[in-house]
């Protein structure tokens, strides 16, 4: 499978800057997504497949890819999808300066690099837009500063505010994308929070707001520190630009009873 020729930019930051996304059964949408990620000169594109043996291989996708700057991570026995925890093994793996979050139907358009070019102390994220929220671009020692997301927040909603929340109140400032060169592409709600309740189907935005509330409670309860334990990872080859990552036999699936160090 052959990808659009890639965007050459010298005079911005999209060289220094590592894709991270999470994804869990969206092969569907990611097939179209990645053609166009991958038409910007990033330094790579790390793949979180957070998946247990009966979802999709992402890697059905990215195998048909020639291009060396992807990077696919999967797990084989998380039964439900983290995005907190998603997102931190990703960050951890970031080889470049710069990280950019998105989600698997995030669209960016050609001038996405010239266009919103980070200060220092600073983060861009896709706030006020709602189903941009999570996406984020800043330096990667932005994130490691705060500790990177609450892994208390186990659900979907929230645990990006709370990160921003952190974030503005170590001193970074905030600013939000220009919004003219990204883009959501717009999918049923249900598809968003499918991966989290066994049932599909039922009163999705209802059923994504009590994730969301459950979030803030877990958030204000279990404040995140710079010395909050997250889940720990051993990461195994399974072939070129392919990682298999297990989970520490000794944290459960609520992060704050993981016992083991801090991730370096």
């Amino acid at each position: 499978m052959k990808t659009n020729s890639v965007i050459q930019n010298s005079d911005d930051q999209s060289t220094r800057t590592s894709i991270v996304c999470r994804i869990r059964n969206r092969n569907e949408i990611f097939a179209d997504t990645i053609q166009n990620w991958l038409r910007f000169s990033v330094s790579e594109i790390i793949i979180i497949d957070f998946r247990d043996e009966s979802c999709q291989s992402v890697w059905n996708v990215v195998q048909e890819l020639n291009d060396p700057r992807i990077k696919v991570i999967e797990t084989k026995y998380e039964y439900m999808f983290l995005p907190a925890t998603a997102w931190n093994l990703g960050i951890s793996q970031v080889a470049s300066e710069f990280v950019l979050l998105l989600d698997v139907d995030n669209i960016l358009y050609e001038n996405f690099f010239k266009k919103n070019v980070t200060a220092d102390h600073e983060f861009i994220c896709g706030k006020p837009k709602r189903h941009l929220w999570g996406s984020c671009y800043c330096k990667k020692a932005y994130f490691d500063a705060v500790n990177g997301f609450n892994e208390n927040c186990i659900y979907m909603g929230y645990e990006d505010e709370d990160l921003y929340n952190r974030l503005v109140t170590a001193g970074y400032s905030m600013r939000s994308y220009n919004f003219s060169t990204i883009h959501h592409k717009d999918h049923p709600k249900v598809l968003t929070i499918c991966n989290q309740v066994r049932q599909n189907g039922g009163n999705a935005p209802k059923i994504w707001k009590s994730m969301d509330s459950l979030n803030r409670v877990l958030a204000k309860e279990l404040f995140w520190t710079a010395d909050s334990p997250k889940i720990q990872w051993s990461l195994e080859p399974l072939e070129q630009r392919r990682l298999l990552a297990i989970r520490d036999v000794t944290c459960r699936s609520v992060p704050d009873s993981c016992q083991t160090s801090k991730t370096t």
